[in-house]
């Protein structure tokens, strides 16, 4: 797990200049066809190129604005079955703007207390929220709507956990004390431990 700089809440390795080579991420096998990566000399998951993406680092946390930063994003493609995998840096996923990190800071500020901050989502896009001056305003309870996507994606994200409740009870309990900065860390090296797809 790529270490996180509490400091200015970073992780380092995220940006372009810290791209790894094609051989230092290549995964072991195909996740679609499930075959080897490599048999002897012959490389069947083949690089196929790469990009940088923004990704939402920081939780806005202690008065500090969310950060959004590039990273990179390396490609393989397998010559077996002509599936594309990318692969991201520990904490980042894959169709989402916002890092492990700053969801997880969003379940905490919509949930209730004792473990949450118990925000309305309103409330929690404006502190977490990318573009809050643009959320329009009705009569009607403002949807934060990509709370709503992550919570159906929570299974995939760490197996095991059903829901938000059960996840951050999760994490809190792992977590050696009970701060922000340790919670984050738990998420990403969880997630990443319980081998979700990144």
């Amino acid at each position: 797990m790529q270490p996180i700089t509490w400091e200015n809440y970073t992780p380092t390795g995220w940006g372009p200049e810290g791209m790894p080579e094609v051989d230092d991420v290549r995964p072991h096998q195909c996740p679609r066809c499930r075959k080897p990566a490599k048999e002897g000399a012959r490389v069947y998951l083949q690089g196929h190129g790469h990009r940088v993406r923004e990704v939402v680092v920081r939780p806005a946390v202690e008065d500090l604005e969310p950060l959004v930063v590039e990273c990179w994003s390396r490609r393989y493609r397998c010559t077996r079955c002509g599936a594309v995998v990318t692969v991201l840096p520990v904490g980042v996923l894959s169709r989402c703007l916002y890092s492990v990190m700053a969801i997880v800071h969003a379940f905490i500020l919509v949930s209730a207390a004792p473990v949450g901050a118990g925000l309305s989502e309103e409330e929690a896009y404006d502190i977490q929220g990318m573009n809050p001056s643009r959320r329009w305003t009705t009569p009607f309870p403002y949807r934060w709507r990509s709370l709503d996507r992550w919570r159906k994606r929570i299974g995939s994200w760490w197996p095991g956990c059903r829901g938000v409740s059960e996840l951050l009870v999760e994490l809190f309990s792992r977590a050696s004390r009970s701060g922000l900065r340790e919670v984050l860390a738990v998420a990403v090296g969880s997630h990443i431990q319980w081998g979700a797809a990144m």
